[in-house]
Formats: C-alpha cells, structure tokens, sequence
C-alpha cells in the first residue's frame, strides 16, 4: 500500500511526481534483478513512467503504486525480451539461408571449374592428353608412362609442359586454377581406384 494518500481531490501531476521521486531507485533495482544492466534497466523503468504518465488521471484509483510499476517494469523486460528473441532468430534464419546459398554457389563454381579442366583436357592434342590423363588420373609415373607409350621419359615431360602450357592459358584469369586442377587429379584419382 502506497505511504503516499491519494484521493480524488490529489492533483495527478503531483501525485505522479511524489510517485517518480519516490520509486524511480527501487524500480530500476527491480528491474536490474532481471536485466542485469543498468543502462537497460533504467530504460525499462522510464517506459513504465512513460506508461504511468499517460495513466495519470487514474493514479488515485492505483491502491499498490509501486507494484503496479514492478509489474509495468516486469511487462514492459519481457516484451523486449521476446522481441529481441524474435529477431534473433530471424537473423539466424537469414544467417543460416545465406550461408546455404553461398555453399550452393560455391559448389557450382566448383562444379563448373571441375567442367572446364575436363573439357580442357579433353581439348589437349591426343598424345598430350594420354600422357596428362595416364599421369595426373591414372597415377602412372613419367617413366611408366614412357614405357607404356614406348617413348622417352624427355618426351613425357615435354607433353607434360606442353599440356599444362595450354591449361594454364585456358585459366589466366583465375587464380585459383592450380588448386582446382590438383583438386580435379585427386577427385579423379579417387574415383579411378573406387
């Protein structure tokens, strides 16, 4: 119960000031025991004041003033508190969808990388691109390769430039070409052996 007397006959202005002077501490204590941050309690506790103020020609007929505003406090931390849990998890959700997106992007850049070293290869002369594939797909060594081939080991370096000549010309502009193309001889490889 309010020590302060409040009738019909009380001014509301004046009362609600009697009601700032003496609360306004002791709301923002309440509400810190929930916020535990004082620029946010504060904040709340001017918000309940903001809502008493506009109720103000009805103060004489609130019996328990300070459990009013620990209630308008209490109201006023969980709304905000579920606001912000809400766009949390909004920005999760958009978070999360981009990242999605970005992987997707990713993978079919990679994709159409792995495409263009394939059709690359495939576009190398015939001797060239048997050494290339023996070497680099099928794991045979340059004197494998010469063996087979009844060449010389010379030769197989040789085509061995020659080819990466023509694949580093068909990928100048991206940077990352010897990454994808050892990445593309691993992936083939693995497929090779499975």
């Amino acid at each position: 119960m309010s020590r302060f007397k409040a009738d019909y006959t009380t001014d509301p202005d004046s009362l609600f000031n009697t009601y700032y002077q003496e609360y306004y501490t002791r709301v923002v204590a309440f509400c810190c025991t929930y916020t535990q941050d004082q620029a946010q309690a504060e904040d709340i506790t001017q918000q309940a004041f903001l809502r008493l103020w506009k109720k103000r020609h009805k103060l004489h007929k609130i019996e328990a003033p300070l459990s009013y505003l620990f209630t308008l406090s209490k109201n006023i931390f969980i709304d905000e508190y579920r606001r912000k849990r809400k766009a949390n998890e909004i920005l999760e959700e958009i978070r999360e969808t981009a990242i999605i997106e970005e992987a997707t992007d990713q993978e079919e850049l990679i994709r159409e990388r792995f495409n263009k070293v394939a059709g690359e290869i495939e576009n190398l002369p015939e001797k060239c691109r048997n050494i290339v594939v023996m070497n680099k797909l099928q794991g045979y060594s340059y004197q494998e390769i010469s063996e087979a081939l009844d060449i010389s080991v010379k030769t197989v370096e040789s085509q061995m430039r020659i080819a990466f000549k023509k694949l580093r010309e068909a990928f100048k502009d991206d940077e990352l070409f010897l990454f994808f193309l050892t990445l593309f001889c691993q992936r083939s490889n693995t497929r090779s052996v499975a």
